[in-house]
């Protein structure tokens, strides 16, 4: 899944440990309170992770960043959703939404998150 640019993975494979290692403890039964630590770092990760990205497109003048920010948006408030789900005590639902959040997010790098690095790629190629 990565796409050649060195900060974009580094992040993206940071966030997607971090929602693997909340699945994972949290079907092994790790406390609540030690979930939710792991779970707030999943939460401010990828909303610094978003930022970063955000301000990247608009140093490269990117033409979609807008369309890619509600992107962003729309997956931050899934995270938070999923985090509300689970101070509520819904684990059931916690887990069905973790399942939509990978898969959304796997989408969101291979689709939106390409089409932005091949757009800086072509545009150091112009510069070179």
């Amino acid at each position: 899944m990565e796409l050649g640019d060195e900060l974009l993975d580094g992040e993206h494979a940071a966030q997607m440990r971090l929602l693997d290692t909340f699945e994972t403890k949290m079907k092994e039964g790790m406390p609540r309170d030690e979930l939710l630590i792991v779970l707030d770092r999943l939460v401010e990760f990828t909303n610094l992770h978003f930022m970063s990205e955000e301000v990247l497109m608009q140093q490269h003048a990117y033409p979609a960043a807008g369309v890619h920010a509600k992107a962003h948006d729309s997956l931050l408030g899934q995270v938070r959703a999923i985090q509300n789900c689970f101070m509520q005590g819904d684990q059931p639902m916690t887990e069905a939404e973790l399942g939509t959040l990978r898969s959304w997010l796997v989408d969101h790098i291979k689709t939106m998150d390409r089409g932005f690095v091949e757009f800086m790629e072509r545009r150091k190629k112009e510069v070179e």
